[in-house]
């Protein structure tokens, strides 16, 4: 297991982990859950093909926008675990966060990225919004990382830096918080 990557991410990250959204129109957040088995895996999504969402069909992680019976951004993250891969974390799982980001296409909604480890590897499901959910080693990430031009849906072309494994595409947004998580280990 790749012990000290792991330490000093935990080291690394905000501790605050209990964050009120100041827009909570506005606001939403994931969850970069880490499993370290041989390696440090990450879980991702990826979204089920809907014309009413803006990110339909994308690699993601785990997450979604507040709702107001969340009462904090970390209940917000909890929930959209389990509702998108059926994981229940508690708080103890969560580490803290790495801060915000916000989607090009709508940049006016806020993300919180927040960090969260399981010991052990868990049953995932896919919910309901997901067509799939699988793992990809950090190793895997750190070395197909490359600059890529896409033919978005919308008829846009997006470029910069992506992370492509095993056939997906992990770009834009996500691929920016996959970023920061590297440059912290």
């Amino acid at each position: 297991m790749e012990k000290p990557l792991l330490e000093r991410l935990v080291r690394l990250v905000s501790k605050d982990v209990e964050v009120y959204p100041k827009d909570p129109l506005r606001e939403a957040a994931v969850t970069a859950l880490i499993v370290p088995t041989d390696v440090l895996n990450i879980l991702f999504i990826r979204r089920k093909i809907d014309i009413n969402d803006p990110w339909s069909g994308q690699v993601a992680l785990p997450g979604g926008r507040f709702k107001m019976k969340d009462r904090t951004l970390l209940n917000t993250a909890i929930r959209e675990m389990f509702e998108e891969v059926g994981i229940r974390l508690s708080r103890s799982n969560y580490i803290g966060h790495i801060g915000y980001f916000s989607p090009k296409n709508i940049p006016e909604i806020r993300v919180l990225a927040y960090i969260a480890i399981l010991n052990h590897m868990p049953d995932v499901r896919a919910g309901s919004e997901v067509r799939e959910a699988f793992w990809v080693s950090i190793d895997e990430l750190k070395s197909n990382v490359e600059e890529v031009v896409l033919n978005l849906p919308s008829g846009r072309v997006w470029k910069g830096l992506a992370y492509k494994v095993n056939g997906r595409v992990i770009w834009g947004m996500t691929a920016r918080i996959v970023s920061s998580i590297l440059s912290l280990i």
